[in-house]
């Protein structure tokens, strides 16, 4: 098991596991999986990738932080599709409310919006949404999403483009950051597992997610 050293992505995004860091890139529009857990129950984790504009009608600044992460159920499951998307941030303050939607992302369970506390999904599936009390994004408040599966956890975070040094543009890029707290290594395969250094030979699929978008199309 690895309970004491987790895998995150994070950023641009740049996922890291045991010392190494791996950049990738993602598209915009839909979603990729980047990983497949074959535990009880079986799931998918995929992310999107986002960008947003510096001013008005001008090219986007960025095109690969995540955006959304999309957990699909399969064999065992209590779920069919757990979907995470970034807001805008909101310009007036929130105050985290237990029972109230999250202001920072947008949280569904098969479509039914995902409150502020605990939520069981099953006796042994619980998600849990919480909203800091001292941590921002301009004036919205840093949220968690986690999932706890048997063998498995997994935390969904929005955060602010800290590589900027203006406050706004810092709040314009808001994302997601994932961070895989627990898995079993001889579960989990697909993109993520393969940059991580647990799957060999690293996949054409893969080798494609390390290439900026423009140079995938030459």
């Amino acid at each position: 098991w690895d309970e004491l050293e987790c895998a995150i992505t994070v950023g641009d995004p740049i996922t890291s596991y045991a010392g190494t860091q791996t950049r990738f890139h993602l598209p915009e529009l839909n979603f990729t999986r980047m990983l497949d857990y074959a535990g009880q129950p079986q799931f998918s984790v995929s992310y999107r990738g986002g960008s947003f504009l510096s001013r008005a009608g001008e090219a986007a600044v960025h095109s690969d932080y995540i955006k959304a992460v999309k957990v699909v159920g399969g064999a065992g499951a209590p779920f069919k599709t757990i979907q995470i998307d970034v807001l805008e941030i909101a310009s007036h303050d929130t105050t985290p409310v237990h029972g109230q939607p999250l202001t920072s992302m947008r949280a569904t369970v098969d479509g039914e919006p995902v409150l502020i506390g605990r939520r069981a999904l099953s006796t042994e599936v619980t998600m849990v949404a919480r909203a800091s009390i001292k941590k921002f994004i301009g004036v919205a408040r840093k949220e968690t999403v986690g999932l706890v599966l048997p063998g498995f956890s997994m935390r969904v975070t929005s955060s602010k483009g800290n590589k900027f040094k203006d406050p706004q543009m810092q709040v314009k890029a808001v994302h997601l950051d994932c961070e895989f707290l627990k898995f079993d290594r001889t579960l989990v395969s697909g993109p993520l597992p393969e940059m991580w250094g647990l799957r060999e030979p690293i996949s054409v699929e893969t080798k494609a997610l390390l290439l900026p978008l423009t140079k995938r199309e030459e």
